[in-house]
Formats: structure tokens, C-alpha cells, sequence
């Protein structure tokens, strides 16, 4: 394999990568509409605190804080 085909097989690489600010916004908790906006046109912030990831041109927004026992049990335990 030549240098040549190496730098073609790179540049075919980098050229599917996406660079710069994400597109679009997946969240593993329910958002509105504007919420999305927000964190699109803030995803540095989000994502230097921790709150988000930003791999592919999509923002992945996580659960806002951790769940307690009694919050946990609060939300899904049902009495009978």
C-alpha cells in the first residue's frame, strides 16, 4: 500500500466525519421544542459541564441530575 492510498483512505475518513456545531438534539428524558433550541444554540456549555455528548453532528442531552431512592420509589413504585 502506497502513501497514496493511504491519504486517499484518510481523506475519505475525515470526509464523513462531521465537524462543528451539532444538528440535532436526542435526549434520554422529554423536552419541548424550545428546550431543543436552547440546547443546540448552548451545547458547548452543556457539553463542558457534563450534561451532553456531541458525537456525529447529534447532541445527546442526559437526564438532568441523579435520582434518590425515595425520588426513584416517588415515581415508580405503586402502592396496592
Amino acid at each position: 500500500m502506497s502513501i497514496v492510498d493511504l491519504r486517499r483512505r484518510l481523506e475519505r475518513i475525515e470526509s464523513a466525519r462531521h465537524v462543528g456545531a451539532p444538528i440535532s438534539v436526542m435526549a434520554d428524558y422529554p423536552i419541548e421544542d424550545d428546550e431543543a433550541d436552547a440546547a443546540l444554540a448552548n451545547w458547548r456549555v452543556r457539553v463542558a459541564q457534563g450534561r451532553a455528548s456531541a458525537p456525529n453532528g447529534v447532541l445527546y442531552l442526559t437526564e438532568r441530575s441523579e435520582m434518590s431512592e425515595a425520588e426513584w420509589a416517588d415515581r415508580h413504585v405503586t402502592e396496592q
